[in-house]
């Protein structure tokens, strides 16, 4: 099976040429990329079992505009682990809503904590810098972060690790992208609706050759312990139409009235759906 057998079976050939194409059997789902990563279709299982029997399932594939042509492929990241939080009672929109709010950075994630747990480490905090933009494509907005770790109230430049977060449409799909002396790694964080209030959260990680499972896997439990500290506020909060924001808050309203977009309106329901 070649790559150009999957493109052409889900009717990808027409597509503007990306700068690489991955395939990742350990999410079922082909990965184009232009300027950053984009998840286009899941493959089916008949797919899944062909390319397992030709390539690592936990390796991408990626294939440059010329390796297309030649049929070779160079291995570039390897799969980090898959982690699961069914269930959570909170709405889709308080994730995005965390994106504007750059100013609770310092206070609630301010302190290092033990990976994957609640316990603090004493005497280190973390030093954040974020900042958050609207993109051009009206469905994306931006994130960023960069991070380093003061000890003692000493800061430590080789510890700085630099964050990029692309929040693709309500925040249902997030790519972020971790970047420090360690290398690259990247983390899909997928949020699924299963009730108004209730979310699926999938994490995926994926991880430069060179940096190591242990590496890797205490860079994301850094990370999920942070995003647990935002679940309390967000599992016990309430929403309100005119929020109290003081001077340095970011643009929260504004990104309200950008989410709108992804609600249903008075004419959506009109529509027929079944009106080709």
């Amino acid at each position: 099976m070649t790559i150009e057998t999957v493109l052409e079976h889900f009717n990808l050939t027409n597509l503007l040429t990306p700068s690489y194409i991955c395939i990742d059997p350990s999410v079922h789902a082909i990965v184009l990329g232009v300027m950053s990563f984009y998840v286009i279709t899941e493959l089916p299982s008949t797919y899944i079992g062909q390319m397992r029997s030709a390539f690592s399932k936990d390796f991408w594939l990626t294939w440059s505009r010329r390796a297309l042509l030649s049929g070779t492929a160079q291995l570039i990241c390897k799969s980090g682990g898959t982690y699961r939080y069914p269930n959570i009672n909170m709405h889709l929109q308080e994730f995005t809503e965390n994106a504007a709010d750059i100013q609770h950075f310092g206070p609630l994630h301010g302190q290092m904590l033990i990976p994957w747990t609640e316990w603090r480490v004493p005497f280190v905090n973390i030093h954040h810098t974020p900042s958050f933009s609207f993109a051009e494509e009206p469905w994306k907005i931006l994130f960023y972060n960069t991070a380093l770790l003061e000890i003692f109230g000493k800061k430590y430049e080789s510890t700085k690790v630099s964050a990029t977060i692309i929040f693709h449409g309500p925040g249902s799909m997030t790519l972020f992208r971790f970047d420090g002396e360690f290398g690259r790694l990247y983390l899909f964080h997928t949020n699924t609706p299963t009730e108004y209030t209730k979310l699926n959260v999938v994490f995926r990680v994926f991880a430069e050759s060179k940096i190591s499972r242990f590496l890797s896997w205490y860079i994301v439990g850094n990370w999920i312990a942070q995003w647990q500290r935002d679940l309390f506020v967000w599992e016990n909060k309430i929403h309100r139409r005119s929020p109290f924001l003081v001077k340095n808050d970011g643009p929260v309203m504004k990104l309200r009235r950008w989410f709108n977009q992804f609600y249903v309106t008075k004419e959506d329901n009109d529509i027929d759906v079944n009106d080709w």
